[in-house]
This record gives structure tokens, sequence and C-alpha cells, in this order.
């Protein structure tokens, strides 16, 4: 599928056409190209997380077409991790049946299909919010470390900053919190240190966006 999608993106579409890469042509490569000048500029409607893995795209792929092939081939790449983290989710929800059905039933999904090869946050939105459920659900389990609830809000963090409606991730964390107090209390888990791990969670959305705000 990512194989595809990248000779696609390569051999198609040299411009870019009316619709969100308008917001791509004007805002995003605008505020790309500052970050390579070690500028981050501060939008009211926009985080700066996309505008700067699309500057590192730039110089990967420098030479074969700027900011609009760089684009194309990080939503790309975006994509074909996303499929993984969603059949990894899924797996651990479910069994590797139903979590193999569901990754086809993405990768077919005609909007994803759109936006695995226009240029924009969608992809790498996509990928960020999916990856910050799947570690917030591990989480959940008996034996999880405060370290993965640190990885957890680090996701949940630039999840955030690649899109402001990445905050309803906020509202999916503090479920994820309740139910695990219930469930240490219920299974008489000793060790269970909830302020630790709940302040691991915090701490990088707390430097991270609280930086940027």
């Amino acid at each position: 599928y990512t194989v595809f999608y990248f000779i696609l993106v390569l051999v198609n579409r040299p411009i870019g056409a009316y619709g969100v890469e308008t917001d791509f042509y004007s805002a995003y490569v605008v505020q790309a190209r500052e970050f390579l000048k070690g500028v981050i500029v501060i939008d009211e409607y926009r985080g700066p997380f996309y505008q700067m893995v699309l500057a590192l795209f730039t110089l990967i792929t420098s030479g074969g077409g700027g900011f609009y092939v760089a684009g194309k081939i990080l939503n790309v790449t975006c994509a074909g991790l996303s499929l993984l983290v969603v059949w990894k989710l899924m797996k651990q929800i479910s069994d590797s049946s139903i979590a193999l059905l569901v990754m086809i039933f993405v990768s077919l999904n005609l909007n994803f299909a759109r936006y695995a090869f226009t240029p924009g946050t969608d992809m790498l939105f996509f990928l960020l919010y999916i990856l910050s459920i799947f570690l917030l659900l591990r989480c959940i389990e008996d034996k999880s470390t405060p370290m993965q609830w640190l990885f957890a809000g680090l996701a949940v963090a630039i999840t955030y900053l690649t899109r402001y409606t990445g905050i309803s991730l906020f509202v999916f964390a503090l479920i994820v919190l309740i139910v695990t107090i219930i469930r240490s209390r219920a299974s008489s888990i000793t060790d269970f240190n909830f302020s630790k791990r709940a302040a691991y969670f915090l701490l990088p959305i707390v430097i991270i966006i609280g930086s940027w705000s």
C-alpha cells in the first residue's frame, strides 16, 4: 500500500490543487521555511509541529521538488505508519484477524486514500491521534510503568500541537486515568502509585504545551 502511494505521489499531481493544499502553500510552507531559518512562527490557529516535520522532510528530500514533494512523501509515510498503528491498536483490543480486517477497511476508505497523497496536517494528525489512543490504552494494564505514561503524555502533547482538535484526547486520557484507579483498587494492587503515573503523564504536556502557550 505504502509503496504504491509512494509511486503515485512521485509521478502524479506535480502541483497542488484548490482545497486543503491552499493552506499548505499559504501557511505551512511559509512557516516551515521560517523554521529552517531558526524561527518558529506563532500562529493563533495552527500549532507548530507539522511545520517542523515538513521542514525536516524537505531537508531529507532536498533537490527532489521542494516543500510540495516533501509534503506528499510525509503524508504517504504517515499513512503507512498509521495503518500499522491501527493494526496494533485493534490487535490489542481484539485479535489479529479483526485487526487485519480493520486495517484493510481503513486503507480502502476514500478519505484516507485522498489525504494519503494530499499535503496537509491530516495524515500526521491521524497517525499521532491513534498512536496516543494506543499508548493510553496500554496504560490501563495492571503492570503499566511510569515511562508508559510519560510516552502517552508526550504523544498527546505533540498531537495537540499538530492540530488543536487534539484537545479531545484529554477527555480520553481522563477516562483512562479513572479506569486505571478503579482497576487498581478492584485488583488490590499494593504498589500502584497513581500520583507518580499522573505526574509522568502531565510532565511532557506541561512542558511542551505550556511552552507553546
